[in-house]
């Protein structure tokens, strides 16, 4: 048997799960330059450094 809570637990639950899922996909929608940009540098050299990273995050506008 579902009580009240459990529903409105529920509704909570998916409401933070859609809003996080939205940020998600608003972050790479504004990332998509950048992981480009990482893509072809991993399929060149297959690893980099974390000063390469943050480098292509300046230069392309990365958050």
């Amino acid at each position: 048997m579902v009580n009240g809570h459990e529903v409105e637990m529920a509704v909570k639950v998916e409401k933070m799960y859609d809003l996080a899922y939205d940020k998600v996909v608003e972050m790479l929608q504004k990332n998509v330059v950048v992981l480009r940009v990482i893509d072809d540098q991993l399929l060149v050299f297959e690893n980099m450094t974390r000063k390469e990273l943050l480098e292509i995050l300046e230069e392309n506008g990365g958050i």
